[in-house]
């Protein structure tokens, strides 16, 4: 049983990762384009909420899990780098 936890939280990694990307891909939008500094300032909170609370549950789980959270975010950032361009 305690095998199938880090595939769990590798699925938590990526589905955190991916959110995490898509909101700071909204928030530079929001930056960029003048939008309000109150939505600007609430969608960076969540997003960094969301992934310390995530790492957070991870890391009370154990190394494994919170290993498996960190690929699974990794793997997300890739998505996005290729979605969205990487910046050189």
């Amino acid at each position: 049983m305690t095998f199938l936890l880090p595939i769990a939280f590798l699925g938590l990694g990526v589905a955190v990762g991916t959110l995490h990307f898509l909101l700071l891909a909204r928030d530079t939008r929001l930056l960029v384009d003048g939008g309000s500094i109150v939505r600007f300032v609430s969608l960076r909170i969540v997003r960094l909420a969301l992934a310390a609370a995530a790492f957070a549950l991870a890391a009370w789980v154990g190394w494994p899990s919170l290993l498996a959270a960190a690929a699974g975010f990794m793997a997300a950032r890739q998505w996005a780098l290729k979605r969205f361009g990487a910046v050189s």
